[in-house]
C-alpha cells in the first residue's frame, strides 16, 4: 500500500507543484491586498455613519460579500482614495461653517460696548470658561493623518459642535455683562406668535410686569 501512494504521489508531482505554486500565489497576493483592506476598513470605521460615505461603504460590503478582494485590477486602493478624499472634503466644509460661527460670535463681542470694557485678559478667561476656541487648519493630507483629525474632531460631531458654539457665544456676551455689572439680571423676554392689536397689548403687559419685577432687585439684561 505504501508504495502504491507514493508511485501515486510521484505521478501526481507536476499537477501538485502547480498546486503549490498557485497556493504561494495566492498567499502572495492576500499579503498585498489585506493591508490596503484594513486601513480601508479602519478608515470607514473613523469616519462613522455618516451620508457622505456612504456609497463607498456599500462599495466595501459589496467586495467583502463578492469576495472580490484579489480581483484584477485592484478595487480598494481606488475606493481608499475615493474615502480620503470625501473624508478630506467634509472636514474641510464643517470647518468652514465652524469658522464662519465663530468669526461671526467674534464680531459681535467686538462690537459689544460691555466687551469693550473688559481687560484681554478677562476676555481670554471668558472664552476659556465658555469653552470658545478657535479651530486651525486641519492637517489631514494622507491616511495617519486623517485618522488622526477624526480621532479629535468626529464627522458626526460637528454639527453638534457647531450649534454649541453659537449657544457659547451667547453664554460669553451673558458672563461679561455679569463681570461689569454683577447685579445684573438676564431676563428671558417670553416669545409669542402675535397676530392682533390685543395680542401685541396682552404681550407688553406681560414683559412690562417681569421688567418691572426684575428692576426691583438690580439692573437686567433682556435676551
Amino acid at each position: 500500500v505504501g508504495n502504491e501512494q507514493l508511485l501515486s504521489l510521484y505521478e501526481q508531482f507536476d499537477a501538485l507543484s502547480k498546486l503549490i505554486e498557485e497556493w504561494k500565489g495566492l498567499k502572495a497576493a492576500i499579503e498585498k491586498r489585506l493591508p490596503g483592506w484594513n486601513q480601508l476598513q479602519t478608515l470607514l470605521l473613523a469616519a462613522g455613519e455618516v451620508p457622505c460615505v456612504a456609497h463607498i461603504r456599500q462599495q466595501a460590503d459589496a467586495i467583502l460579500t463578492n469576495r472580490l478582494l484579489l480581483e484584477n485590477p485592484d478595487m480598494v486602493q481606488p475606493l481608499m482614495k475615493s474615502l480620503e478624499e470625501v473624508v478630506r472634503n467634509q472636514l474641510h466644509e464643517y470647518q468652514a461653517q465652524y469658522r464662519t460661527v465663530y468669526e461671526a460670535g467674534m464680531g459681535k463681542l467686538y462690537k459689544s460696548s460691555v466687551w469693550k470694557e473688559l481687560s484681554p485678559e478677562r476676555q481670554t478667561a471668558i472664552l476659556c470658561s465658555c469653552g470658545i476656541v478657535e479651530i486651525g487648519a486641519l492637517a489631514c493630507s494622507h491616511y495617519e493623518e486623517l485618522l488622526t483629525v477624526l480621532n479629535q474632531y468626529p464627522l458626526t460631531s460637528w454639527a453638534d459642535r457647531i450649534e454649541a458654539l453659537k449657544t457659547r457665544f451667547v453664554k460669553a456676551l451673558e458672563l461679561a455683562v455679569k463681570a461689569m455689572e454683577p447685579t445684573v439680571q438676564m431676563l428671558e423676554i417670553p416669545k409669542r406668535t402675535l397676530k392682533t392689536d390685543a395680542d401685541v397689548d396682552r404681550w407688553l403687559r406681560e414683559v412690562g410686569e417681569q421688567l418691572r419685577s426684575a428692576v426691583k432687585t438690580g439692573s437686567v439684561n433682556m435676551r
